[in-house]
C-alpha cells in the first residue's frame, strides 16, 4: 500500500492539497473514506480553517470517526451522508466489505475484483452540497470529490456553489463501463458549462489537460476561468 511504503496516498491529489490549501481555508471531502485527505487538510488549514467530510457507508464512517478522534481534529465536521443531486432521498449503497471499502458505490462497483466480492446493500440518506451550504455551512475553497461513479450527480447538486463560491475542484475520473454512470467527457463538459477548465497534476504542478475519448482512473483539477492565475503561480 502506498501509504505504508511511501508515507503518502494518491501522490497527485496529495500534491494538490499541499499546494492549494492554506491556513484558514475551507475544504470539502466528498467520499472521505477513512480520512486520509480529511486529516491532511485539517493540518493544513489549522484552527481557523474548516473541514466538512462526507462518508455514507456506516462501517467506513465509524472508522473515519475513530481516526479523527485519535488525533482530536477539532476543525472537522463529519456527515454520514451520500452527496447527490437531491436531498433527503433514501438510496441503497453497495457495501463491498473491508477489503474493497474504497469502492463502495451507489452504482455497480468499478473493479472486477469488487464485482466478484460479496457485498451488502445498505440504506443511506442524501444531501446536495447546495442544500448543505444553504443550512448555514461555509462554502468550500477546495472541493474534492471521490464518489465512485456519482461525480456527475455531485456536480448537479452543487451548481450554486460552483457558480457563486467558485472553489477549486478535484474530481475522480475513469470510464469503467459502469451501468448508469456518466462518462468523463460528460463530466468535463458539464464543468466547462459552469466556467471551469480541467488540468492535470504533473511534476508537482498543474498542467494543461488534453481531452481523450476514454479515460483510465485519475483525478482532474478544475479551475474557474477567472482564477487562471493559480496555475503555475506560488501557492499556499
Amino acid at each position: 500500500m502506498a501509504l505504508v511504503r511511501y508515507g503518502i496516498f494518491e501522490e497527485g491529489l496529495t500534491g494538490v492539497l499541499l499546494a492549494y490549501l492554506a491556513e484558514g481555508a475551507c475544504f470539502y471531502d466528498v467520499g472521505a473514506h477513512y480520512g486520509y485527505f480529511t486529516l491532511l487538510a485539517s493540518l493544513l488549514v489549522g484552527s481557523t480553517g474548516e473541514i466538512h467530510s462526507f462518508e455514507p457507508t456506516p462501517s467506513t464512517y465509524r472508522i473515519l470517526g475513530q481516526n479523527l478522534g485519535s488525533v482530536r481534529a477539532r476543525n472537522v465536521r463529519t456527515n454520514p451522508l451520500a452527496v447527490w443531486n437531491a436531498s433527503d432521498v433514501r438510496l441503497e449503497l453497495q457495501d463491498m466489505g473491508g477489503a474493497h471499502s474504497s469502492l463502495n458505490s451507489l452504482f455497480q462497483p468499478r473493479s472486477e475484483a469488487a464485482r466478484a466480492a460479496q457485498h451488502s446493500l445498505v440504506p443511506v440518506r442524501t444531501t446536495t452540497l447546495d442544500d448543505y451550504v444553504a443550512r448555514g455551512n461555509r462554502p468550500p475553497d477546495l472541493l474534492k470529490v471521490d464518489a465512485e461513479s456519482a461525480e456527475y450527480q455531485v456536480i448537479e447538486g452543487a451548481r450554486g456553489i460552483l457558480t457563486r463560491a467558485r472553489p477549486l475542484v478535484t474530481l475522480e475520473i475513469g470510464d469503467m463501463d459502469v451501468a448508469g454512470a456518466r462518462s468523463t467527457l460528460e463530466i468535463i463538459d458539464e464543468m466547462a458549462r459552469l466556467g471551469y477548465t480541467p488540468f492535470e497534476w504533473r511534476e508537482n504542478a498543474l498542467a494543461p489537460h488534453q481531452r481523450r475519448e476514454k479515460y483510465e482512473y485519475d483525478n482532474l483539477v478544475f479551475v474557474p476561468g477567472e482564477r487562471g492565475s493559480v496555475v503555475g503561480a506560488d501557492r499556499a
